[in-house]
């Protein structure tokens, strides 16, 4: 089996090569990066197609296209990377793409062939559909099985790694996700006068709930805008569903809570959160690279925030300014509901770091807590 594959291997290497120099030598359509790309489509077939990594060999591909660009390569060179693209698409399984690389082979170069050591049945099909022209030894010979010394045929290891993987193997996408994050949160204020005596506000002196006088005129107010608040970290777990979709969990515990508050409500540091996220792209998941989603989560939290006004006990402080300050602490929720905008940057199909906004739209207690977390994800 091993010195098979590592036939296959050196044979598709050659194939190659002779392809690539065959295509780039050409004086009259030569382009400063046909060497360049063609070493890396060589590498995407005779190494990672060769060894059934259709992902990588696709990746590759992709890059030699756009080192290309429309004009740093020649049309023949260009035309060979898209052959070679259609056969990985095949091998994915994803023939509309496959069509597509191979009609834009043909319209770059209707001369250019298939190499031997890929042609299959279904590949020279699909070729010939978009007006390719198969050789017919070519057409013959592919699927023709190769007998060994003791009468062993090669034929059923051939197309098992030249052929589209069987829908019953291992999915290449990472399903299942764990993930680890930190949430720093905010809370949205109100411009509001007074604070201190409110029922959403509890103000303290210290470690002590302030109960003094507080002079009503100036002072013990809010202007309005964002405070930071509770600190949380979350551990999460999501199940890829399809190629877009995630349906997750997320646990932690929130910090910096502050306070027993009025009535000695203690704050709430769990968080319990179900979530649904939508990926966008065709396949987000097969590939590395940045992954951008959006998100709906809701469950259980509270977020605590604390904010410095200024007062004055009475007139006679106010006219001789001594102005004194408190610790006005404010609580939301014990229930939420938060749509999400994030960026998943994956440096490996099953690795990647998490970048999120969300606005989580308190209940119970109302309010409106916009925060970001920044996690690792870790598929398999």
């Amino acid at each position: 089996m091993f010195e098979s594959r590592l036939f296959r291997g050196l044979w598709l290497y050659a194939s190659v090569c002779c392809g690539v120099v065959a295509a780039s030598t050409q004086p009259a359509h030569a382009r400063p990066m046909d060497d360049r790309a063609s070493a890396l489509a060589t590498q995407a077939m005779s190494r990672d197609y060769a060894n059934n990594d259709y992902d990588r060999a696709r990746s590759k591909l992709r890059r030699a296209l756009k080192r290309c660009g429309k004009r740093r390569c020649s049309p023949e060179v260009r035309s060979t990377i898209y052959r070679n693209l259609g056969v990985v698409y095949l091998a994915q399984g994803k023939t509309r793409s496959a069509r597509s690389a191979f009609k834009r082979a043909v319209d770059l170069d209707s001369s250019g062939r298939l190499d031997s050591a890929v042609s299959t049945p279904e590949v020279n099909a699909e070729f010939k559909r978009a007006g390719g022209a198969v050789d017919e030894a070519a057409e013959e010979g592919s699927g023709e099985a190769q007998t060994s010394e003791e009468g062993a045929t090669d034929y059923v290891d051939s197309v098992e790694a030249m052929s589209p993987r069987d829908p019953a193997s291992k999915d290449p996408r990472p399903r299942s996700w764990l993930s680890l994050s930190v949430q720093q949160d905010t809370l949205l204020y109100d411009r509001t006068q007074p604070v201190c005596g409110r029922p959403e506000y509890t103000c303290f002196s210290g470690a002590n709930e302030y109960k003094g006088s507080i002079w009503p005129q100036y002072g013990n107010r809010v202007s309005g805008g964002l405070a930071l608040a509770t600190t949380r970290v979350l551990l999460g777990f999501d199940q890829l569903i399809g190629r877009n979709f995630q349906i997750g969990v997320r646990a932690g515990f929130a910090f910096r809570g502050g306070p027993v508050l009025r009535g000695g409500e203690k704050f709430l540091p769990a968080h319990a959160e179900l979530r649904l996220a939508y990926y966008f792209g065709s396949d987000p998941f097969l590939d590395s690279g940045v992954r951008p989603y959006l998100a709906v989560g809701g469950g259980i939290a509270e977020v605590r925030s604390r904010l410095e006004i200024d007062y004055y006990p009475d007139a006679a402080a106010y006219n001789q300014a001594r102005k004194a300050t408190l610790d006005a602490w404010r609580t939301s929720g014990r229930g939420f509901v938060a749509p999400s905008f994030g960026t998943q940057f994956a440096f490996a199909r099953g690795s990647a770091l998490n970048l999120e906004l969300r606005w989580m739209f308190m209940l119970g207690a109302s309010g409106h807590a916009p925060a970001v977390s920044l996690g690792f994800a870790q598929g398999f």
